[in-house]
């Protein structure tokens, strides 16, 4: 079993054993099987997604979600009939890592994680992600990781809480230069 920090996460963007240069076989290595089903590009552990160019590596991009009302909806029309919410909302957080939450926990504000980590409390709001929800929904750009810090909420004007936190791997730097 692995241990993730995600106090580390947020400001170097360590994963645990796992970098820029980690490939899907590394990754399931450590973890086992991943979860079904799946994105071609994803390996998917619960709660912890890694984002994989062409499916296989490297390793682009890690999404770990908290639960939040959000993620109990479905994301599109089309998927109506179909879709159910995820099973890792019932089973958060993934025991196959032992995670260190630190303050990042289910209806956490944006002042109560600045206030945890003196590091972000410099931090301003970006522009949000997607125009057409900036009453929903905005982040926090953490410079020395790239990883947002996402907080969202369903009702417009609402207080937003702790949905996402999204990023590169520790690593992404340099690989961007052969890319």
């Amino acid at each position: 079993m692995i241990e993730i920090d995600l106090v580390d996460f947020v400001l170097r963007g360590t994963i645990g054993p796992f970098s820029a240069q980690t490939n899907r076989d590394d990754i399931v290595s450590v973890l086992g099987p991943p979860d079904q089903p799946s994105y071609p590009t994803h390996v998917l552990y619960g709660n912890l997604c890694f984002d994989l160019a062409g499916g296989i590596g490297p390793l682009g991009l890690v999404q770990i979600a908290i639960p939040h009302e959000a993620q109990s909806i479905c994301p599109h029309p089309d998927w109506a009939k179909t879709w159910t919410p995820p099973i890792w909302l019932k089973t958060w957080p993934d025991h196959r890592v032992a995670w260190k939450l630190g303050p990042f926990v289910p209806n956490a504000t944006m002042t109560d994680i600045q206030n945890a980590i003196p590091e972000l409390q410099e931090l301003k709001p970006e522009e949000p992600l997607w125009v057409g929800q900036n009453d929903k929904r905005f982040h926090l750009l953490v410079p020395t990781s790239n990883v947002y810090i996402e907080f969202e909420s369903l009702q417009k004007d609402a207080i937003k809480t702790l949905s996402w936190l999204i990023g590169p791997p520790r690593g992404w730097e340099t690989q961007r230069q052969f890319m």
